[in-house]
């Protein structure tokens, strides 16, 4: 009997959950024929074939990479556009499907595939539900549980590579008894004693099908570093809410953090390996000390917590009292382990009592302890002896080898440490011997922390900034945006000013598009400024500007634009600095000002001659127009501003202006012209890298056209075009519209509380980029899951508040919406017309201004108040279509209304 999905859908849907991580330095296994085999459940020559298939219908693209827990490079797969928007299809069919279920009992149930999961009791993802419909639609959970007791786990795919362990059987003995105990197990000892070693060969002696997630912590980490994997290892079970909230939320709160943790962590299966804690900051142990608490609730998830010293993210309550801690405090190797560890060096097993004496089993010292220094027995002080009797005997060679390879941060090919013909393979390989270097790949190095700050600490700062100029080198012969920010970073270190503005001025929107937000600009701000000339300090606050803005803080960002064009002598500088001003203006709604910018703007390119100058000036004049409710001049210099682009073959402003223009479209009624822009625009926009435009055209085609026809399915299918695109790049002011615009489609198809969920993360990113005009649309859309829910005082305060928010704001479009809706809202649940009218007089006057309310009028007279207004907003704009649908009295559908602006601070420089 064969399977109702082919081997390629399951591929698709598999790969279509990897498409976040094809830009990352190492990727998971499964993209690898074996971990998509595994996943669909079928073999790996299968699926070699299937692969190649649909790489030649151009579904999936093929390349080599590095796959965590793997030494050697792999084949990956990774899915094209076209195999994007494949999958999605595929996965919808496979969400919708309804299946006969037959359970451990016999008994057979129909249920939607998607629920199939909750109905068995199993945390189950949808391939591995899918791989099992049968041709007859049948899923038989007996065949899948038989199987998965078969089934040998590949377990520890995260975790350190260990070539050489010996002794510690009491410490894993007692940490495998601890494991069915106790949630979280704490290891701790100095640096250098075998700590991850140890946990690495526990993890690797668990044999059991529980997933590892191994985080090895930096001084640099947050909370976000603790929260995201675990939130990749809960959506890869098909819990995803903590995964939404991270990635729509730009400043965590530990308060919205707990309940989705307690909701979720209980569901699964989970080992947290988090290593290097000693290096994490206050903000991180809040994190863990939430963690501490939780997880003895979630009998399924365990954390093994890894550091230099006791933990202070627990007390001795959780260790004694609470049994929730197991505490290992790890120390030398015994005699036994000592001699095992000698033996494996080649050195004499007599030596094993004075070397046990001399280092008390401190692994690290036995492994870089000579015979010598053995038998002459000196006291244990491990920085004295690399000094003494290690460093003072390296060769010239070994001495430049450590010294260079300590100014590195990540693992590096052996040609990054050979920086003059005097260093050799046969160098690097005695310092390996001697544990001084570790591999950690074919021909890839890297030192030991405690090794890299002995010998870093040692550099003169004028032999450092060398070390770093020669690492410079190095990442400027790789390819790729990780090697790029690694080359700025070691430009800024070496106090390279001039050639790290450089690269951030040629590289920078390629790292931006990329996700390097945080870092990036707190590189950016390293830089020295006053060792710049005045062009290329104005560049580098442009790009903080840039950053800035598209984080959703729109104030610095201003006062970065303000700065460079105040730095800028030449014209055609001042017009990118102030077109960037005029834009964030027109955001924040000073209409006036951002108009003048674009007004100067569009003075200057011509007086320069400038037709993408030109095209940018009249696009923006042409959006504040646009949001002001004067459709007629937004689609004159849309227009024209189109006709210039096209001359200039600026492809970033015609795309960014046929979105502009699908709107005015939508506004008119005429959807037909509206849907041609907006792919008009997605067809410009395969053309360019510009992830920003390309999930603007997404969520407008979405909002305005397939929503408006009543299309749910299609309107959530492109916001979930765009959220693949934005995947985890953190563009906050891109996060809350398009997290609004699929949080009301849910709701309008009935599934309330998802749509609720996808609101409060909008909420939280508009809150925290201060965008009234988006929250006025999270507020509206509140009132429409009360009014779904029959929640009547509550429908009646969000809706006043949404139309509060939308009369400060002044948008007329979206205020005539608003009260359209509002009052079709009231006549559907007029029970909520008292308690609307009690919250408008709590809050401002603009509501009953706006909408001339009766104070005391009844629901009737209140909804007809609101259809009064809204009329007059329509009439003074010139909207013919809504006119029309509001005389039909709700029998049409409600008017097309623009969304939260997606604009992200200006993307790109409008000279190239």
């Amino acid at each position: 009997m064969g399977t109702y999905f082919t081997a390629e859908e399951r591929i698709l849907v598999q790969l279509l959950g990897q498409v976040r991580y094809e830009d990352d330095y190492e990727v998971p296994i499964d993209v690898t024929q074996y971990g998509i085999g595994r996943a669909i459940g079928s073999g790996q020559d299968y699926v070699s074939r299937a692969l190649k298939r649909m790489r030649t219908k151009d579904l999936v693209n093929e390349k080599q990479a590095r796959v965590r827990g793997l030494r050697e490079r792999r084949k990956v797969y990774f899915l094209t556009r076209e195999g994007i928007e494949k999958a999605q299809q595929v996965e919808q069919a496979m969400r919708t499907i309804v299946v006969t279920v037959i359970q451990q009992d016999g008994t057979s149930v129909e249920s939607p595939a998607l629920d199939v999961g909750k109905l068995v009791g199993e945390t189950l993802r949808l391939v591995e539900v899918a791989r099992d419909i049968d041709d007859k639609r049948v899923f038989d959970w007996r065949a899948l549980a038989s199987r998965r007791v078969e089934e040998v786990p590949d377990l520890g795919e995260a975790a350190p590579i260990v070539e050489r362990f010996v002794g510690r059987r009491r410490e894993l003995e007692r940490m495998h008894k601890w494991a069915k105990t106790h949630p979280i197990i704490a290891v701790y000892g100095i640096a250098g004693i075998g700590k991850t070693a140890l946990v690495a060969r526990f993890v690797e002696e668990l044999k059991t099908s529980v997933p590892v997630v191994w985080v090895r912590f930096h001084e640099w980490d947050t909370p976000r570093s603790v929260l995201t994997p675990i939130s990749k290892a809960l959506a890869r079970e098909g819990h995803r809410k903590l995964r939404t909230y991270l990635e729509g939320t730009p400043s965590i709160d530990l308060a919205d953090v707990a309940p989705l943790l307690v909701e979720e962590l209980p569901a699964v299966q989970l080992l947290l390996v988090f290593d290097d804690l000693h290096k994490v900051g206050s903000a991180v142990l809040q994190v863990l000390m939430l963690l501490v608490e939780l997880l003895p609730r979630g009998a399924g998830v365990q954390l093994i917590a890894i550091s230099r010293h006791p933990m202070l993210f627990y007390d001795r309550r959780e260790v004694i009292v609470k049994n929730a801690v197991a505490e290992l405090r790890l120390v030398g190797l015994d005699r036994e382990g000592t001699e095992e560890l000698l033996r494996s060096r080649n050195l004499p097993p007599e030596l094993g009592e004075q070397a046990y004496l001399f280092t008390e089993g401190h692994p690290l010292a036995l492994e870089l302890v000579q015979r010598e220094g053995i038998e002459q027995g000196r006291d244990l002080n491990i920085h004295r002896y690399i000094e003494e009797e290690i460093f003072s005997r390296l060769t010239p060679q070994e001495k430049r080898l450590l010294e260079v390879a300590s100014v590195y941060r990540y693992p590096v090919h052996s040609r990054a440490l050979f920086i003059d013909p005097s260093l050799s393979y046969e160098t690097l390989a005695g310092l390996v011997n001697r544990a001084l270097l570790q591999r950690v790949a074919d021909d890839v190095f890297d030192l030991h922390d405690f090794i890299r700050e002995f010998f870093l600490s040692r550099l003169t700062p004028r032999h450092r900034e060398e070390l770093h100029a020669r690492a410079v080198e190095y990442y400027a012969a790789l390819e790729g945006h990780r090697a790029t920010f690694e080359r700025l970073y070691h430009l800024v270190r070496a106090h390279l000013d001039r050639q790290a503005a450089e690269v951030v001025i040629s590289q920078g929107w390629e790292l931006i598009s990329k996700g390097y937000l945080d870092e990036f600009l707190d590189l950016i701000r390293l830089v020295q400024l006053g060792a710049l000339e005045r062009p290329a300090q104005a560049a580098l606050l442009e790009l903080q500007g840039r950053i800035l803005d598209l984080q959703g803080n729109s104030e610095e960002a201003l006062e970065a634009f303000q700065s460079a064009f105040e730095l800028q002598e030449d014209e055609a500088d001042q017009l990118r600095s102030l077109w960037n001003i005029g834009w964030i203006r027109q955001k924040r709604n000073r209409w006036d000002l951002a108009r003048q910018d674009f007004e100067r703007c569009l003075t200057i390119s011509k007086r320069l001659h400038d037709p993408a100058g030109e095209a940018e000036a009249r696009y923006g004049l042409g959006r504040v127009a646009w949001r002001m409710g004067d459709l007629g001049t937004a689609e004159e210099q849309c227009k024209a501003a189109l006709e210039v682009a096209e001359q200039a073959d600026d492809k970033d402003i015609i795309a960014s202006t046929y979105i502009e223009l699908g709107r005015i479209f939508s506004q008119r009624g005429d959807l037909e012209a509206a849907e041609q822009c907006f792919q008009s625009s997605l067809q410009t926009l395969k053309q360019v890298d510009n992830p920003f435009e390309q999930v603007r055209a997404y969520n407008a085609l979405g909002w305005e056209v397939l929503r408006e026809r009543g299309d749910l399915d299609g309107a959530a299918e492109a916001f979930t075009k765009g959220m693949l695109i934005l995947g985890d790049l953190g563009f906050m002011e891109l996060v809350g519209p398009l997290h609004h615009s699929l949080g009301e489609v849910r709701i309008a198809q009935g599934r309330i509380e998802e749509g609720r969920e996808l609101l409060a993360q909008s909420a939280k990113v508009f809150g925290r980029i201060g965008d009234d005009h988006g929250l006025a649309y999270v507020h509206l859309a509140l009132a429409m899951a009360d009014s779904a829910e029959a929640k009547v005082s509550s429908l009646g305060t969000e809706l006043a508040t949404a139309l509060h928010l939308f009369s400060t704001v002044g948008t007329p479009y979206d205020l005539g919406y608003a009260l359209w809706t509002g009052s079709r809202l009231l006549r559907a649940t007029p029970e909520a017309t008292a308690p609307f009218l009690k919250a408008t007089l709590m809050g401002s006057n603009d509501v009953t201004r706006v909408c001339e309310l009766p104070p005391q009028g009844s629901p009737d007279a209140v909804a007809d108040a609101l259809q009064h207004a809204a009329r007059r907003w329509f009439e003074k704009v010139g909207a013919a279509a809504y006119l029309a649908r509001i005389d039909a009295a709700g029998r049409g559908r409600a008017p097309p209304r623009t969304m939260p602006d997606l604009g992200a601070g200006r993307e790109r420089d409008p000279r190239t």
